[in-house]
């Protein structure tokens, strides 16, 4: 895509780790968002449930859909900035500091999955 001499890249992305449902897009959407079980511990990619998860990327939301279920719409630039929101996640071998997408995404992913599991943003060293 060009717009008044810029060029933008599409590239294809896994936006939430443990999602293998990926989408379009152009700029950094890579491992915005990853899942975890209540007690903190990230998703494991081969999560059965979520395999059905489709992904798409609609004015300014992150937009899910899985069988059975209404679409979940999640804001993509939203930053919380209260340090009482932001928590720390550990994954992969390092840590990163999150917050919770809320009660709404949560029950959403619990319901697609079966058992309690949370969805929380990432947050970049310069949004802290």
């Amino acid at each position: 895509m060009k717009m008044a001499g810029t060029t933008i890249t599409k590239q294809v992305v896994q936006p939430i780790i443990g999602v293998s449902a990926s989408i379009t897009v152009g700029g950094d959407w890579v491992a915005k968002w990853v899942l975890t079980w209540p007690d903190g511990t990230v998703l494991s990619s081969d999560e059965s449930a979520l395999s059905d998860v489709s992904l798409e990327l609609k004015m300014g939301y992150l937009v899910m859909r899985a069988p059975g279920m209404l679409r979940l719409d999640v804001p993509v630039e939203v930053i919380e900035d209260a340090p009482e929101a932001i928590e720390t996640v550990r994954f992969g071998g390092g840590v990163a500091k999150a917050v919770d997408e809320g009660a709404w995404a949560a029950e959403w992913f619990t319901k697609v999955v079966g058992r309690p599991v949370r969805l929380l943003k990432l947050l970049h060293a310069d949004a802290l």
